[in-house]
């Protein structure tokens, strides 16, 4: 083991360019330069795997760029939506890893003032690698796919100054927290969806509320089936719908049947 006290750059690129089987990412954060950086240093046979947190405002202001996504999703490599991350994980090829405060940005590998550990102990790499297995599998976490991303990028495209860099590159590279709200506007979000997604987003929107449950939505079952005479179970197409917003960064996953709207 090893305390990491100082930029890092170069041993984690030395450890991406070895390793010879799997790589595993986990950070809220990413920019598009280390991720291109990431995929021209590994061999084309070595697996590589994303947690990351999508959320629309983190990918309008420039902390997370669409880029990565596609990129990723270009390759069909796995990508898991952690809502509530906040960890820096970095495992190669399951038999090493770095746990960390930075970021899979250049301030964060650079330049930021960040800590932490190198770790080759066999056991404790287990311990860590079961524990970024069981964030792919929990249930609140969803797999980010391609009709996903491409969605986003409509919604961000209809966004004022997206791709003219809403934050300056210094403040998107240096920013730790990202406010999870995206002010977009209930009438302007409706616009980019029909049918079901509309629907449950419109709902929502009635609740007024920035927490909400499933029992909240429940109150809306004889609505949605005179909406829909031909649906049998409404309510699981609702939870379906959910997962959907979920996974295009409009709503959270608080757990319990409790949601979180990610816009106003």
């Amino acid at each position: 083991m090893q305390i990491i006290n100082t930029h890092f750059y170069n041993q984690f690129r030395d450890l991406c360019a070895k390793s010879s089987e799997s790589i595993k990412l986990c950070s809220p954060f990413v920019k598009k330069n280390i991720i291109n950086d990431i995929f021209s240093l590994k061999k084309k046979s070595v697996d590589l795997s994303l947690i990351t947190n999508v959320n629309l405002n983190s990918l309008y202001k420039g902390a997370l760029d669409i880029e990565v996504l596609e990129a990723l999703a270009e390759r069909n490599l796995p990508i898991i939506n952690a809502q509530r991350l906040h960890a820096k994980i970095y495992i190669f090829d399951n038999i090493k890893c770095v746990i960390t405060s930075a970021n899979l940005t250049s301030a964060g590998l650079k330049a930021n003032l960040e800590y932490g550990v190198f770790i080759d102990d066999k056991e404790i790499v287990n311990n860590v690698v079961s524990d970024y297995q069981d964030i792919c599998k929990n249930e609140n976490n969803g797999i980010v796919e391609k009709k996903h991303i491409l969605k986003i990028k409509e919604i961000l495209l209809t966004l004022p100054n997206f791709h003219s860099e809403k934050l300056s590159r210094f403040e998107a590279d240096n920013s730790t927290e990202i406010e999870n709200i995206i002010q977009i506007g209930s009438n302007n979000l409706l616009n980019n969806f029909s049918g079901w997604k509309n629907l449950v987003l419109t709902l929502i929107v009635r609740l007024d509320k920035d927490i909400f449950t499933r029992e909240d939505l429940k109150y809306y079952q004889d609505f949605l089936l005179k909406k829909y005479p031909k649906a049998k179970t409404p309510l699981q197409t609702v939870s379906r719908v959910l997962q959907e917003l979920r996974d295009l960064g409009l709503i959270k996953f608080l757990g319990n049947g409790y949601y979180q709207k990610l816009w106003r």
